[in-house]
């Protein structure tokens, strides 16, 4: 295996895997979280998901999943760039990866959840929260899809 395809395999590995959690976010724990505040459980939140996270650290490795992905992303259209080898498809792939950065920090979801995650859930918040948060999932987990459709097509048409 060459480094472009060792590069490629691992760009589609890693958007992947990032495309997969950000599809069950929006699928099943993204409207989990947002039960907790449409049945008026936020104190609940804070004692159980708050906790949770709190102690078993899975924002590590939730967080590195995009970060790696989006790293070897860039390192793939890089290494196809001083190639000479630049296609479209790699550079749309990894504008979805910078879009999705873009949108969650853009759109002040990323502020709100911080706050929301660090025990701040006042009313107001906690509304901010549930009536962006499974839009903004679906819009995230699209974005990563379509990442990883631009590499995986990439292959299937050269």
């Amino acid at each position: 295996m060459d480094t472009e395809s060792l590069l490629w395999f691992l760009a589609v590995l890693t958007t992947g895997l990032a495309a997969g959690e950000m599809l069950g976010e929006f699928l099943l724990l993204g409207r989990f979280q947002s039960w907790f505040f449409e049945t008026g459980n936020s104190e609940m939140f804070d004692q159980t998901y708050l906790l949770f996270r709190r102690t078993k650290r899975p924002d590590r490795i939730f967080n590195a999943v995009y970060l790696i992905a989006i790293l070897v992303g860039l390192a793939y259209l890089v290494f196809l760039l001083f190639r000479g080898r630049l296609e479209l498809l790699p550079v749309l792939a990894v504008v979805m990866q910078w879009l999705f950065l873009l949108v969650f920090y853009g759109s002040g979801f990323a502020r709100i959840e911080h706050a929301l995650f660090e025990g701040g859930s006042s009313k107001d918040l906690a509304d901010k929260f549930r009536s962006m948060n499974v839009p903004s999932l679906g819009i995230y987990a699209l974005l990563w899809a379509a990442s990883l459709c631009f590499f995986v097509f990439m292959r299937v048409q050269g």
